[in-house]
């Protein structure tokens, strides 16, 4: 009969640590990586085998010598891997990476993001953790730990990410928020059920209180620290005119998507407070709120086809939660000028409205923010098509295409390429040749590219 996996995997951890003890890295690198591929959420294994990779190199901090032409094959094969969602494989290439740099933050990276898919929170934790260590002012793998501290119940950790966030991203409002929030999710925790319990007690409330006398069947939390909820409701009998109270209640219900309370405790608490980041918070509730209906509506149109009075509803509710989403947006930009996501989500909306004028003057401004660049110099070259203006729009395009990843972005390397073999068809066949080359050797049928290349 078959050994455990588990049994097998503890034996390799034993020999690695009996090696480590003595300093044959390699020798407990091979035991410790073996024990992390046969129990791939066991985090110990993980850190114990980062340890001695580490050492291995004398804690260098760049790992082996050449170690970029190294990892070159790695990381494509990292890359097929990534692009076919095949976690298990990621993980396995991003390990064998990490022994040859185990301070790359990517790599580092990729396992926090490979086991995250594979439901492994401490390991995506750890990986992350480490991405950071390399990379601290990578706000993208600091925004990822956040969200994962926050499924783990973890605030504090969580508020630290976004208030670092914050702090080298002062446009980031979300971010901002985001800490603020937890501050406030921390407090009503320590304040409510207990520093140590709180996450259980939270998640576990009603079931709690229906288990403490299962003959007089289920009931509602009645006592302290029950439940989060019964809490704060509690406290707002006491002060009714507590905003605060009333907004932590909103972001309960939120979380859980009853929507329609949020709203309501949001209302209340933004006309009390006067302060603008409630309203912001009720706005966002209540756009919500629409796009579900909407959702539903076009849900139900698409089910009947044929029902044209339907599908003019649908679509009626569709534009009117643009305009409505554009609205507030349009008002948030102007009290946040510096927020390049809120001037680039304007334009996008101005794009679908055909206001080509209005939104090239935002994407050109969201384009300043790196992450945003490439779609917002696309959707600008869009837009620069529109008004008759090609040579703006291949400038734009041309410049997408030098920062577009056809992994990672292919959707948008395949647009920007096939817009420009369309616009140089006619003035430059050799450029279009080029670039309807590279969608055809990325996606064979994309649209009429193969078409147009024969005609050339």
């Amino acid at each position: 009969m078959a050994k455990d996996p588990k049994f097998i995997a503890g034996t390799c951890f034993e020999h690695g640590n009996k090696a480590m003890s003595k300093e044959n890295w390699d020798y407990a690198i091979s035991m410790f990586r073996q024990a992390a591929k046969l129990v791939p959420d066991n985090v110990v294994f993980r850190q114990s085998l980062r340890f001695s990779e580490r050492k291995k190199y004398g804690d260098n901090g760049t790992g082996a010598k050449r170690a970029g032409v190294k990892l070159a094959g790695v990381k494509t094969k990292l890359a097929n891997a990534k692009r076919s969602k095949k976690w298990d494989q990621v993980d396995l290439a991003a390990e064998e990476g990490l022994e040859i740099n185990p301070w790359d933050a990517g790599l580092n990276a990729e396992i926090g993001n490979a086991a995250y898919e594979r439901g492994f929170p401490e390991v995506a934790k750890f990986g992350y953790e480490k991405a950071i260590e390399s990379d601290p002012d990578n706000t993208k793998y600091l925004e990822t730990l956040g969200e994962i501290l926050v499924e783990r119940g973890d605030y504090k950790q969580a508020q630290a990410c976004y208030a670092r966030i914050a702090k080298l991203e002062p446009q980031n409002i979300d971010a901002q928020r985001m800490a603020t929030k937890l501050t406030a999710e921390e407090m009503v925790e320590k304040n409510f059920a207990g520093a140590e319990t709180t996450r259980e007690v939270a998640k576990n409330a009603y079931e709690d209180a229906d288990r403490r006398d299962e003959d007089d069947g289920p009931g509602p939390a009645d006592g302290p620290g029950q439940s989060l909820e019964a809490d704060l409701l509690r406290a707002l009998r006491k002060e009714p005119e507590n905003s605060e109270l009333m907004t932590k209640l909103a972001g309960i219900y939120v979380r859980e998507d009853r929507l329609e309370e949020a709203a309501k405790y949001l209302k209340k608490a933004a006309e009390i407070s006067k302060d603008d980041d409630v309203r912001e918070q009720f706005e966002d509730v209540q756009l919500k709120r629409y796009k579900a209906n909407v959702d539903a509506k076009m849900e139900a149109s698409r089910k009947d086809p044929e029902n044209a009075a339907l599908k003019k509803e649908a679509r009626d509710m569709r534009i009117d939660f643009m305009k409505r989403q554009a609205s507030v947006l349009k008002k948030r930009v102007e009290r946040y000028p510096q927020n390049s996501r809120l001037k680039f989500d304007l334009g996008k909306l101005y794009v679908q409205f055909r206001q080509w004028d209005a939104a090239i003057k935002l994407l050109q401004q969201a384009a300043a923010d790196n992450r945003l660049e490439a779609e917002a110099r696309i959707l600008g070259g869009n837009c620069f098509v529109e008004t008759g203006k090609p040579q703006l729009a291949k400038r734009n395009f041309e410049r997408a295409a030098e920062i577009v990843d056809e992994h990672d972005q292919k959707a948008m390397y395949l647009e920007v390429h096939y817009r420009l073999g369309c616009l140089f068809e006619e003035t430059e066949k050799q450029k279009a040749e080029t670039h309807f080359g590279n969608v055809l050797a990325v996606d064979y049928e994309y649209k009429d590219t193969l078409a147009r290349l024969e005609a050339l």
